[in-house]
């Protein structure tokens, strides 16, 4: 793995690569690759005929030699222009007349404002798309890309009513069905139905294989979504499993894009996003920096800055950072990750996850002000994007909010925001879910601060019910949870009991994988002693003065 100093230079590299990034035609046709087959000959077409004229003062370099203003012709100078801005032009050329070239244009035109993140116009072009459509399989493709900008946008209501109706029309002996699956069950996963997720994803790859001739593109995606699925919910077996599946298809992905490597390498970048993301969720940080890396030495060089995918893989390293005890560093890839998404459209929530996450940071730097601030402004954003649907998303961001508010001792108006992150969760993803758990988790810590141990014991015994229920216990949130059960019990009197919950959170740690410079530890570790020296002096707890840290 890359050392600190170099993991910098190679993310300054991908910054500067990406501010400066040009809209040049051959590297888009090679980076979308059979995604725009169909639009290729047109495009270059008129980009020969398309051109951008100078004023004739400027002077540029010709045939080796100087140009003067008097001698340069206008004619000599072209500037590529905008790919979308060609098929704009073509596209009014046609003006109704050819619908199945039409078809064509828009749904390239969707897939360039996509990538740039301009979702917005995605949006416009794939509907245009959807409507041209003549055949079943052309309208299930349209359905979903238009699916997808939307999840892209936020609107994951919005994105299964589309991807539903392409899962109904597509034809189940075509890859149209893989792909509208797939691409539904991630919008279930947003919306935090993770069982239904996982039938889903199941329901994808058992049709790819059913097909034939395999379709390596999607399957490796499919096995990696798989696979953080399971490790969302603690399945670490399962998560370790579909891990496995989704490397065996990259290789098959090598072996069937030989020499094309522009289109292997991103869908193998994407594929490695989502490895890390699961082996985070596994508690194997040092092993998802890996796969973090290897996913940006791609994305940095082949796809726009603001392209949510690369924003996802800056985001997952950056928390991977911050629990392998960097936080510093952390600090530094969300504030480059921020500055990108501010230089383009963000319509999407990328600003408000990068925002969630920076708050964390500076919340955990005790910079409570700051992170007061940077919170309120990621709740503005997401109810700029998501309008009044619920997601579980806001939960995370209002339960964030809630707990900056609770260490400033604004208990009343931190239990406030913990209630309403608490009825996003019931309202979302259940009460059967880590997120949920979370909240009953921050509401325990809130009793507990407010002196009142019985509720909070009560809302930790709740929180570690639904995690044992719907993580397992091989998970650092459930050694979190022993551990502020320990901090009760030792306020309460029972010392032995909180030292074996605390041994119990250590435990958990190990079981997880977790690194020994990750805080919780230090924290767990520096608790447990304090709660052996009073186990030895045989002492009665004073709970006014006798603290350990929740």
């Amino acid at each position: 793995m890359a050392s600190s100093d170099q993991n910098s230079m190679l993310i300054d590299a991908g910054l500067h690569a990406e501010i400066a990034h040009s809209n040049r035609l051959n590297r888009l046709l090679s980076q979308w690759g059979t995604k725009l087959a169909a639009t290729a000959s047109i495009i270059i077409v008129l980009t020969g005929t398309v051109a951008i004229m100078f004023h004739a003062g400027l002077a540029l370099p010709l045939q080796g030699q100087k140009a003067s203003a008097s001698s340069l012709r206008l004619q000599d100078i072209q500037v590529e222009p905008d790919p979308a801005e060609v098929l704009q032009v073509q596209l009014r050329r046609l003006a109704g007349s050819d619908p199945v070239q039409e078809y064509t244009l828009h749904k390239s035109a969707g897939q360039i404002y996509q990538n740039h993140g301009r979702l917005a116009d995605a949006s416009f072009h794939f509907k245009k798309a959807v409507e041209l459509a003549r055949q079943n399989e052309d309208r299930a493709a349209a359905l979903v890309a238009l699916g997808t900008a939307k999840l892209f946008q936020g609107r994951i209501s919005e994105s299964r009513k589309q991807l539903e109706k392409a899962v109904l029309i597509a034809d189940h002996d075509s890859v149209y069905a893989v792909n509208a699956i797939h691409a539904l069950a991630n919008a279930r996963r947003d919306l935090g139905h993770a069982t239904e997720a996982i039938r889903l994803y199941q329901q994808a790859w058992d049709l790819g294989l059913r097909q034939g001739a395999v379709d390596t593109v999607q399957l490796p995606r499919v096995a990696a979504d798989m696979a953080e699925a399971h490790a969302r919910r603690g399945q670490k077996e399962k998560a370790l499993f579909w891990l496995k599946e989704a490397q065996n298809q990259i290789a098959a992905l090598r072996r069937k894009f030989i020499g094309q490597h522009n289109h292997e390498e991103l869908e193998e970048a994407q594929v490695y996003s989502l490895l890390a993301a699961t082996y985070q969720q596994s508690g194997q940080v040092t092993r998802a920096m890996e796969f973090y890396h290897k996913a940006l030495l791609v994305q940095v060089r082949t796809l726009p800055g603001t392209h949510t995918d690369l924003i996802a893989t800056r985001l997952g390293l950056a928390r991977a950072q911050r629990d392998l005890g960097d936080r510093a560093e952390a600090q530094r890839t969300i504030a480059q990750a921020e500055l990108i998404i501010r230089g383009g459209a963000h319509e999407g929530p990328d600003l408000s996850r990068c925002l969630v996450l920076k708050a964390d940071l500076r919340h955990e730097a005790q910079d409570l002000e700051g992170a007061k601030t940077i919170i309120k402004e990621a709740i503005m954003e997401q109810e700029r994007q998501f309008g009044d649907e619920q997601t579980p998303e806001k939960a995370v961001a209002l339960n964030t909010y809630g707990s900056i508010l609770h260490d400033q001792a604004q208990l009343n108006e931190a239990h406030k925001q913990y209630m309403k992150a608490l009825r996003v969760n019931l309202a979302t993803v259940g009460e059967w879910h880590p997120e949920t758990a979370a909240t009953y988790n921050s509401l325990g810590t809130l009793f507990q601060d407010a002196n009142s141990l019985d509720m909070a014991r009560e809302h930790f015994q709740k929180c570690l019910q639904i995690q044992l229920a719907s993580i397992g216990e091989a998970s650092p949130g459930v050694a979190n949870t022993y551990n502020n059960l320990a901090t009760i019990r030792f306020r309460q009197g029972e010392v032995k009991e909180a030292s074996e919950l605390l041994r119990k959170a250590l435990k958990v740690l190990d079981s997880a994988d977790v690194p020994s410079t990750n805080p919780d530890r230090a924290i767990y570790l520096d608790n447990l002693s304090q709660v052996e020296l009073a186990v030895r002096q045989g002492s009665k707890v004073n709970t006014r003065t006798d603290e350990i840290h929740a």
